[in-house]
Formats: C-alpha cells, structure tokens, sequence
C-alpha cells in the first residue's frame, strides 16, 4: 500500500483544515499546495512545464514529505491551461488519493465567491507565512489566530452581489467535472477514498464522530489513529470557531435569498436550509 498521498480538493471544501488535522499526527508530514506560484518562494511551480518535470518536482517533494494538499480547478489550475497535470498527479500507483468534494455544491460556490471578493492583502501572505514556518505545538495556535482576523474582516466587509451567471454555470459543470475525475482515477488504478466535507465538518456531527471518520481516514493511509497527545490540536481544528464562512457571513450578501430561491435544491445544496 502506498505511504504517500494526495489531498485532491477543489476550492472551499475544508481541505486546509483537513491538512492540518493530518499534520496533527506525528507520522504525517503534509505540504499545502506546493504549486500555487505564491508558495514556498514558487520553488515548485516555477520548475513545472511539462509531465516529465512534474515528475521529477514530485521526486524532489517525496524525499521530505508524504503527503500533498493539491486544489485543483476544471480550467487547469494552479497549472494553468494545464489540465492534464492535474490528473498526472493523481494517475499514479504509488499514491493514495483522498478524494475530497463538498455535497452542498452551492455553498461551495457561494463560499469561493467570499473569498474572492474579500481576500486581504495582509493576511494571506501572514497564512502562507504560518503554513510554511511553524510546525509542532505552535502551529495550530498561529492558524487559530490567523482564522481569527479573517472572520473578523468578514464580519464587517460589505459584499458586492454575487454574479448569478457565474453560479448558474458552476452549477451545470461541477456533477460532471467531479464524475470526470472520478473515473480517471477508477480507470488509472488508483487507490483512493471519497471524502466530504459534511462528514468531516457537519455541524450536526459530535466531536466523537469527526474524530472518528478522521481515524477512519487514517485508517486508509496505513496509519494509527489519533493518539491522547494529539487529540487536543485535533478538538481544536474541528472546533466551531474554525468555521469562517457563517450563515452570518452568508446574510450579508445583498440578493442572497434570491440566490438561495433560484439555485438552491436538494441536488445541490442550500445555503439556509
């Protein structure tokens, strides 16, 4: 069974704090999208053009990590215009894959429209900054505070509608993209599990079942589950106050009731309900 795996995420389905619930085990160490250009002084995008030096960057990574936070996006990012390197990197028989979607489609969206448009000039270097400098006892007390500021700046930011032409054709695409992907890895051979962002962080969950679908996925990567020294971090993470994007949050929006009638449904989500 492969040591090593693959985060595989799109956009605003709780994998930041799905890697750091992994980091919190101490045989796991997983880097956070090392090919975003802004990351790590774009050490590993910049030396990625082709296939063959994703590979040879691959290589390069494995030798101190065993596991990789990677969101991808349908047009090809962070390999822009790139696709096929995005399932390069998922079509290997030497990682395990976590597959991880959101059920509610719409508050995905929804979620990623925020961040767009609130996205702070300070704070996501200062985030890039604790992901790549701490590590131990004080990482996660440096992304409580990071996630702190962040909800903060939510709570007062004035939002701009939400471009409902955007959403109506994510909507269509998302189910196909996502089914796409799937079949690549099921074709590749690939060994992976689906995970979803509802059962790591419903909020109808207990903490006992958010600790044990994370055991769960332990389970699948070959290794033990969470130890008493490191359940604390873990509580922590899962924690209602690491949630950023609230129904609060949601509210502000001007026109979002219009956008939760239109749109929303039992297929692909609510944004209330």
């Amino acid at each position: 069974m492969p040591t090593r795996f693959v985060l595989y995420s799109l956009a605003r389905c709780g994998s930041t704090t799905f890697n750091d619930l992994l980091n919190c085990h101490e045989d796991i160490r997983s880097i956070s999208e090392p090919f975003e250009p802004q990351r790590y002084g774009g050490q590993y995008y910049q030396t990625v053009t082709d296939a063959a030096s994703l590979d040879k960057t691959l290589d390069i990574i494995w030798q101190s990590y065993d596991g990789i936070k990677h969101v991808w996006h349908p047009n090809g990012a962070p390999f822009v215009g790139r696709p096929d390197l995005n399932k390069r990197l998922i079509s290997s028989p030497v990682v395990s894959v976590l597959f991880l979607t959101r059920r509610n489609i719409l508050q995905r969206l929804l979620s990623n429209q925020i961040q767009r448009q609130s996205r702070p000039g300070v704070l996501d270097p200062l985030k890039r900054w604790v992901l790549e400098t701490f590590s131990g006892p004080r990482y996660v007390p440096m992304l409580q505070f990071v996630r702190g500021l962040k909800k903060r700046r939510l709570r007062t930011f004035a939002f701009a509608p939400i471009d409902r032409s955007v959403i109506a054709t994510r909507l269509a695409e998302e189910k196909g993209v996502i089914d796409e992907y799937r079949s690549l890895l099921l074709k590749s051979g690939t060994r992976f599990v689906d995970v979803y962002y509802e059962d790591l962080f419903g909020s109808t969950l207990t903490m006992a079942e958010k600790i044990e679908k994370l055991n769960n996925v332990l389970a699948f990567l070959g290794r033990r589950p969470i130890s008493n020294t490191e359940q604390s971090n873990v509580e922590n993470l899962f924690g209602p106050a690491q949630k950023i994007a609230t129904s609060d949050v949601y509210r502000s929006i001007p026109g979002i009731e219009k956008i939760e009638a239109e749109f929303g449904s039992d297929e692909t989500g609510w944004i209330f309900k």
